[in-house]
This record gives C-alpha cells, sequence and structure tokens, in this order.
C-alpha cells in the first residue's frame, strides 16, 4: 500500500485509477467531518480482517468506504472536499488500523 503525503493513482483493475491527495482540513466542520470518517472506517474493519486482504482488495474497501461517505455526507458540495481527500483519509486511517496492537 501507498504511504506518501503528496497525491498519488493507484493502478488497481478497475476502469479507472484511484486518486490520493491530502486533505486541507482548514476549518472545523472539516476537522468534524475527517473526524467522523475516522470512526466510520474504525468501526467497519478490524485488523484481522485488513491483514486477509490484497493491496488491490484494500484499494477496494477504500473506494467502497468513500462512496458511503460521500452518499452520506455530500463532502464536495458541503464542505468542499473531494473524492481524493476522502480516499487519502480513509487508507490513512486503514494504515493505522494495521499498525494497531
Amino acid at each position: 500500500m501507498q504511504t506518501e503525503l503528496e497525491a498519488f493513482s493507484v493502478e488497481y483493475g478497475a476502469k479507472r485509477p484511484l486518486t490520493f491527495r491530502p486533505p486541507n482540513i482548514d476549518t472545523l466542520e472539516k476537522q468534524f467531518l475527517f473526524d467522523g470518517m475516522d470512526e466510520y472506517v474504525s468501526k467497519r474493519v478490524t485488523k484481522k480482517q485488513l491483514e486477509s486482504l490484497s493491496d488491490e482488495s484494500v484499494y477496494r474497501l477504500v473506494e467502497k468506504f468513500a462512496i458511503e461517505v460521500c452518499k452520506a455526507e455530500s463532502p464536495t458540495k458541503n464542505y468542499g472536499v473531494k473524492k481524493a481527500e476522502v480516499r487519502y483519509a480513509i487508507l490513512y486511517r486503514l494504515q493505522e488500523i494495521m499498525k494497531s496492537e
């Protein structure tokens, strides 16, 4: 899995590559949005589940979670947060879960 602080794209077997961009959390509302995403991801997946997934499957999971968050919160419309930033935050949280004991 990719771990950078810059924007990047990943080919994972779908029609289009996934793009990731570090979020710019410059307002309290955006902080609440990203805190909520962290909580959402943490409740939906465990370290054991992540360990059993291939990198391709992890990226598919990131996209699934991003779609669910975007449908529920409309981050671009409500906060000016692009889907690439949502994906980045979700991937970051999944990596933090993998590092936990």
